[in-house]
């Protein structure tokens, strides 16, 4: 079987960010406030309440089995709806205790499926779901007269068949380079269960150009330029990696019970952003979008014995509407 190192690459980048939503925001706020404003900082605070809503035309799809298409069809009326909640325990001056949870809810149907018999099975009309919830606990210390981070995620997800996997992330970040100007941040991340690659380094760069304009880029993550006409109005245009994940029956003698399903997605997006409040946040997003990795695994993200299956789609736009919530300061 042929290895596709960018492929694992991807996949492997987005499984780790996915497990960083609270370590990513506290480093926005908590590094870079001594080199970016007040305004700017308040766009990337952690937030209690986070629900984001998604949906994307009819698109063709497939579903390849080393490499040979095996399922192929059209997927229609899709839906996407994620809420996060990040609830802190306890707060320092050098470390942060948070309670975190997600759920993602996926809605759609398919038309014209060409697949072959003893493959997947699907449904005219398909619900999924997935959950998970656990702790973060953030670190921050001087090392080697450089700011350093020690992030560790420890949840449970699942979906509505029951509980399914332990996942824990350990994140290590320096900050190399910080000015009134710019911030250069490196680290490393391991990440358990794994897909191919258990260690990967991280790398952000910000770099203000003026009082509105500048570039934040978090690699290979997503790399944006942002405008800021207002206080409470900004302004992106820029490139993503996002995924969407879910555990499923696949209802065939030849999968496991539970099967683990990953689309990771490359989006061209612009992005509008405005704080109604020091509570209260909404953002609107659209662009082009199309899968670029993932496939169906085993629960532990391994590929399923004698199987390789990839998912890919075609180029689709996209609309999201998202908001959020601050209950703490």
């Amino acid at each position: 079987m042929k290895i596709n190192t960018k492929e694992i690459l991807i996949t492997a980048w987005v499984l780790v960010f996915s497990n960083m939503c609270v370590y990513a925001r506290h480093q926005n706020d908590s590094i870079r406030q001594e080199v970016k404003g007040y305004v700017a900082r308040k766009f990337s605070e952690i937030r209690t309440f986070n629900l984001t809503w998604m949906t994307e035309p009819s698109h063709s799809y497939s579903i390849k089995n080393h490499g040979n298409n095996i399922t192929k069809g059209t997927l229609c009326s899709y839906n996407n709806i994620k809420l996060d909640v990040n609830v802190p325990i306890m707060r320092t001056n050098s470390l942060m205790v948070y309670a975190m949870g997600e759920a993602y809810f996926d809605n759609y149907h398919i038309e014209n499926v060409k697949s072959e018999p003893t493959m997947l099975s699907q449904q005219k009309n398909e619900n999924k779901q997935y959950y998970s919830g656990g702790l973060s606990i953030i670190y921050n210390n001087i090392l080697g007269e450089k700011p350093f981070i020690l992030n560790s995620n420890i949840s449970l997800d699942g979906y509505n068949h029951g509980l399914q996997q332990v996942l824990l992330s350990v994140t290590a970040l320096s900050i190399l380079h910080r000015s009134n100007t710019t911030n250069i941040s490196a680290g490393l991340i391991f990440m358990w269960p794994f897909y191919k690659i258990p260690v990967l380094p991280i790398i952000t760069y910000w770099h203000s150009f003026s009082p509105r304009w500048s570039i934040d880029v978090t690699m290979p993550k997503q790399f944006y330029f942002r405008y800021q006409p207002t206080s409470n109005n900004r302004l992106s245009l820029g490139t993503s990696l996002d995924m969407d994940q879910y555990y499923f029956c696949p209802d065939n003698k030849n999968f496991p019970f539970t099967c683990y399903y990953l689309s990771v997605s490359l989006n061209t997006e612009f992005i509008y952003e405005y704080l109604a409040s020091q509570n209260l946040y909404f953002y609107i997003k659209g662009g082009l979008a199309k899968s670029v990795s993932g496939g169906i695994y085993k629960t532990n993200r391994k590929d399923i014995e004698g199987q390789h299956l990839k998912f890919t789609d075609s180029w689709k736009p996209f609309f999201s509407l998202g908001f959020s919530y601050n209950l703490f300061h």
